[in-house]
């Protein structure tokens, strides 16, 4: 199932310049002063609109993205205008804001800029201020009774945060952007739970004690009525589908409609998720994953070298993938800003320590033209340590992976000469760069 993608006239130039000046995900932090209260100030003088809707607000460090698109699925199964607003885009800005009808239109888009225009101004909004505002009046002018908003980055000081949220959710939680939420999972966790609301529900997922305790420990302050949700871990299990039973508990809860669980798991194990697991073409078999930290990265190197998978759990092109017995080529492309080794250490000790490492032909280090991301000058200077502690890895192996650089324009000859299979993952940002590098003639749909 894909999503609809409505073009209806070239978006405004004025967005482009506003959005590319003030792009939050370029230098974003918590230190320059950045409040909420600016947004706050926007929505009170839109009359608090957001207030009408029914908002579920999730946050965490892993499978937020899964889980919102699950749930905004299930409302429009059930027939509820509903809206969604998501983050970061996979390719077009137009993603991050959905409805039943598809993301939202260039036309739509640009009614809403223009309608809030003067506020951004007013009160010097930011990148992801300025987005937020133009989903919630997105969302207002399309009489949206419930919408799923997902935090961009923490929850505490996150512009969703100015939202009257009447449930909160929170994922699995890691370490991830520390040099901005803090160098330890009690800080990580503290800043995701900043999204509890007085008096109001939320819910988890159960993850390790500390994080929960954390959790509890705000929740308590705030009265929040927090539930811990388990869901049953089984081997051969893509991770997505814990974010999926994850998703369906919470909705069987709050939305109380009656319809059973295997009726929601086998809707939506049909729905697409973009950037996980998703194979972009058949004939040069290649396989996206925006798996980008120690979490994600450890639960992708589990299931692409598993031997006990289930059909039932994958769209079948994933699944054939994932089957495939032919060498792996994997290629990493990282933001610039990342600390890859200690990822890059986590990734392959698993594989080699599960007796996988046959598996894994060579490694590719991709040079990458988006600003964010390593180009091979980058790359040039972590190659030597890289390879050192690959080959201290597998050192018991016949064969040791070698590591390469390579250029986007590259891959797709490279890919056309070796008949393997490829993994790519690393980063949200390399999705459109890599796509893009193939012929769109040959993808294929998940």
């Amino acid at each position: 199932m894909q999503r609809k993608i409505k073009m209806v006239k070239n978006l405004s130039q004025e967005i482009i310049e506003f959005f590319s000046l003030k792009n939050f995900e370029k230098s974003r932090s918590f230190n320059y002063e950045y409040t909420p209260n600016r947004l706050s100030k926007a929505l009170k003088d839109l009359g608090d609109v957001h207030k009408k809707m029914e908002i579920i607000h999730v946050a965490g460090t892993n499978g937020k993205g899964s889980f919102c698109r699950y749930y905004f699925e299930m409302l429009k199964l059930q027939n509820v205008n509903c809206g969604l607003y998501t983050s970061p885009h996979y390719e077009i800005l137009n993603e991050r804001i959905e409805n039943n009808e598809g993301i939202i239109s260039n036309e739509d888009l640009n009614d809403v800029w223009f309608s809030i225009k003067p506020l951004c101004e007013k009160y010097e909004l930011s990148f992801f201020d300025g987005l937020t505002l133009a989903a919630v009046v997105f969302f207002a002018k399309k009489k949206v009774t419930t919408a799923v908003f997902e935090t961009g980055l923490g929850g505490r000081l996150d512009s969703t945060n100015c939202l009257a949220a009447q449930i909160a959710v929170i994922t699995r939680i890691g370490l991830d952007h520390q040099q901005i939420l803090g160098d330890t999972i009690e800080k990580i966790s503290f800043e995701k739970a900043g999204i509890f609301k007085e008096n109001k529900q939320a819910f988890v997922i159960l993850q390790d004690k500390t994080i929960l305790d954390t959790l509890l420990g705000v929740a308590n302050k705030k009265n929040t009525q927090l539930k811990i949700i388990e869901t049953k871990e089984v081997e051969g299990e893509p991770y997505y589908i814990q974010n999926m039973k994850f998703a369906i508990e919470v909705f069987k809860q709050v939305e109380n409609r009656k319809v059973s669980r295997e009726v929601l798991f086998q809707f939506l194990i049909n729905i697409n998720l973009v950037g996980r697991l998703e194979v972009f073409n058949s004939s040069m078999n290649l396989l996206f994953d925006s798996a980008h930290n120690i979490m994600a990265m450890n639960a992708l190197a589990k299931i692409i070298v598993s031997s006990n998978l289930n059909l039932r759990n994958f769209n079948k092109h994933t699944y054939l993938w994932l089957t495939n017995q032919k060498p792996i080529n994997i290629v990493f492309a990282m933001q610039k800003k990342k600390d890859f080794l200690p990822l890059f250490e986590s990734f392959f000790t698993l594989i080699f320590t599960l007796g996988k490492g046959y598996l894994i032909n060579d490694v590719y280090l991709l040079g990458c033209e988006h600003e964010l991301l390593r180009d091979n000058l980058d790359w040039e200077l972590e190659k030597e340590n890289l390879t050192l502690l690959l080959s201290n890895i597998a050192i018991k192996e016949k064969r040791i992976p070698k590591i390469k650089m390579i250029k986007t324009d590259n891959l797709i000859d490279f890919m056309s000469k070796l008949n393997d299979k490829w993994l790519a993952c690393g980063s949200i940002f390399a999705y459109s760069e890599i796509k893009n590098s193939l012929n769109n003639e040959k993808y294929i749909d998940k």
